[in-house]
Parts: structure tokens; sequence; C-alpha cells
């Protein structure tokens, strides 16, 4: 395995864990989600914004579609980074089960990485 690929794996298990915290969609029109990540292994941070429509608002079951731009921080080094995402979530009461697909344009190591998240959330 090699260097790139052995820091992405760590970075995949550290960002489910954040990520699936973080996913709230409370809007029917596009909305700015901020989201902010630290990797303390990896020594860098990672924040941005995500932009996200959803289609069927008054239903139970929802699709959405949207875009991420984001900056990674690392030592002495700022590189932006784009995505796109697409999202499902089933709605229950206050909460929300939620799955969210990504593909996101890494800038600090010119490579492009497709995610998945899933999670439960609550409206607020």
């Amino acid at each position: 395995m090699d260097k790139t690929s052995s820091k992405y794996s760590k970075i995949k298990k550290a960002s489910h864990f954040c990520e699936a915290f973080l996913f709230v969609n409370a809007c029917r029109l596009p909305s700015p989600r901020a989201f902010f990540e630290t990797f303390a292994e990896l020594n860098y941070n990672s924040g941005g914004v995500n932009l996200n429509g959803l289609l069927n608002y008054n239903k139970k079951f929802k699709q959405g579609a949207g875009i991420q731009m984001s900056l990674i921080d690392k030592p002495n080094n700022l590189t932006p980074s784009l995505g796109l995402n697409g999202l499902l979530e089933y709605h229950f009461g206050y909460f929300f089960a939620s799955t969210r697909a990504e593909i996101k344009m890494r800038t600090d190591w010119d490579i492009t990485v497709f995610s998945g998240f899933v999670g439960v959330g609550f409206k607020i």
C-alpha cells in the first residue's frame, strides 16, 4: 500500500464518524450547511459548506442533491476541495434516517474520493 492509500484509509475511518452525526437538512430550497472536521492523527482540519436541495419536501421519503465547497488545512498548506452529493432521507416525527453518496475532488493529494455515509438525525 502506498503512502497516499494509507492516509486515505485513516481519513475514511475518521470521516465516517464525523459526518454521520453532522448531517442535518431541514429546508426545501437549497440551504447552506457548514461543517468542520478534525483529523488529529493526520494533523489536519477540514471545513466548508454544503449547498443541498431536497425534492418531495412534504413527503416522508426525500431525495436531494448538492455541492460541497471546502478548505483542507494542513500544516503550512491550505487547499480547496470540491464535491457533489446525492442524498436520501426518510423522516419519522422529529427524527430521520439519511444516506449520502459523495464524489470529492481533493487538490491536496490530486485524487478523486468516492464515499458514502449513513446517519440518524434530529430536526431542529
